[in-house]
């Protein structure tokens, strides 16, 4: 089979998805194509985004000789395939779905479905934790701009040091200064301990 001209590639329709990104915009994925993505900033932009990645990414492609494949449709799955797996598990599963009074295809198509839900979650956690790092290192400029005695002038805070013997109960994670003694410090805002 010849292989098609650039025009046919270009006006060949490819599905994409669209996720919002945590860091603002949206991301926009052609699964199709692999390595076809870009990001838009605002809804009205995805679309033009979209039709432009895809355009370049083929043109691309094109030019080097790259294999273009074509778009799967939903017909091109049947929601059936073979699974061949161990006599013990096989027996493992379908006693579980006995137990839980369903067939062994219902019950297997929801562990499918919680595995591929839970690997979702897993995401999910991994742009949190990269949301609360970002935060972190946030916290940690902001508190590199304010000197450790706190003398800021737009500060309403100042801070008392007061040094006392250490048979006095010293704050958690106070500094040591000297065997017998420590520092405790007080933040008073406006004359008043806060």
């Amino acid at each position: 089979m010849a292989r098609k001209t650039l025009q046919e590639y270009l006006d060949t329709q490819y599905p994409y998805t669209v996720e919002p990104d945590p860091e603002g915009g949206f991301v926009v994925i052609f699964p199709d194509l692999p390595g076809c993505a870009t990001v838009a900033e605002t809804p009205e932009e995805i679309h033009p985004m979209a039709e432009d990645v895809r355009r370049l990414w083929i043109e691309t492609a094109y030019a080097y000789g790259m294999e273009i494949p074509e778009p799967l449709s939903s017909e091109q799955y049947s929601g059936r395939f073979v699974l061949r797996m161990p006599r013990s598990l096989h027996r493992r599963l379908a006693e579980a779905a006995r137990r839980n009074g369903v067939s062994l295809n219902t019950y297997t198509v929801a562990l499918i479905e919680r595995a591929l839900g839970s690997t979702a979650n897993d995401e999910r956690l991994e742009q949190l934790e990269r949301r609360l790092e970002r935060i972190e290192r946030r916290l940690v400029n902001l508190s590199t701009r304010f000197d450790l005695d706190m003398h800021v002038k737009e500060s309403p805070y100042q801070v008392e040091w007061e040094t006392t013997p250490e048979a006095s109960p010293a704050p958690v994670g106070a500094p040591e200064n000297g065997r017998r003694r420590r520092d405790r410090f007080t933040l008073i805002k406006g004359g008043v301990a806060a």
